[in-house]
């Protein structure tokens, strides 16, 4: 919690929001979410509930940040960040459409309105986690082809958003593989399940700090312009 307020902060006072709206705005909801968790407790059914919902909103924002880290460089990019972006979103309907039919028809008869929205959470996460990642990859083709020198803190977001994306998506599949273990081992499946938290909270933690070291302030008479930072 402590570093995603320092990571805020740090946009905000390098002056990035401008430039980087929904980068800011994830920075806003991961310090939120913290809170939350704090205040809740983590293993509360209410902060189970509102887990859920951050996971249809994270569903939204990961594209958008995805966007969002290309700013800086928009002169440059533009063109296959449009082509990217448009794959992505029609990729992200479907996936979307689909959980809905398999999260309807996967849920037995119990008639849970609960564990179907959390089916149905999981899979549209997921669905966007892949998304975003096959966004950037689109990107970085586009960028080693041809041969762009993008501006110092659009190589930064990149890298971390590319590593925070893969957590997540490591995250996806721990949540949709331990369904399947806990009906067979409980106590291993708790196992697993924690001692991945730790693994991935610990690298988030470190991958946080390392973005924060790196970020620089974007020239106020050039915010959407390329830069050539050394450094």
């Amino acid at each position: 919690m402590v570093l995603d307020l320092v990571l805020l902060l740090r946009i905000l006072t390098l002056k990035l929001r401008r430039t980087y709206m929904f980068i800011t705005l994830f920075a806003l909801l991961s310090l939120f979410y913290d809170g939350v968790e704090l205040v809740m407790g983590s293993e509360s059914p209410d902060f189970r509930g509102v887990s859920v919902l951050s996971r249809f909103v994270y569903a939204i924002v990961y594209p958008l940040v995805s966007w969002d880290l290309f700013e800086e460089a928009k002169q440059t990019v533009e063109k296959v960040r449009k082509m990217a972006m448009s794959r992505m979103m029609t990729s992200l309907l479907f996936i979307s459409l689909w959980g809905l039919l398999i999260a309807a028809f996967t849920g037995g008869d119990d008639g849970d309105q609960s564990q179907y929205l959390m089916r149905l959470a999981v899979i549209v996460w997921t669905g966007s986690v892949a998304s975003a990642l096959a966004f950037l990859w689109v990107m970085r083709r586009g960028m080693k082809a041809n041969q762009w020198e993008l501006p110092w803190n659009t190589t930064i977001w990149y890298r971390f958003f590319a590593l925070v994306l893969a957590i997540q998506a490591i995250s996806c599949v721990l949540s949709l593989g331990l369904q399947f273990v806990h009906g067979e081992s409980p106590n291993l499946a708790e196992t697993i399940a924690q001692s991945g938290d730790v693994v991935l909270q610990v690298f988030g933690i470190a991958l946080t700090a390392w973005c924060v070291y790196k970020l620089r302030a974007v020239p106020s008479d050039a915010s959407n312009v390329p830069v050539d930072v050394k450094g």
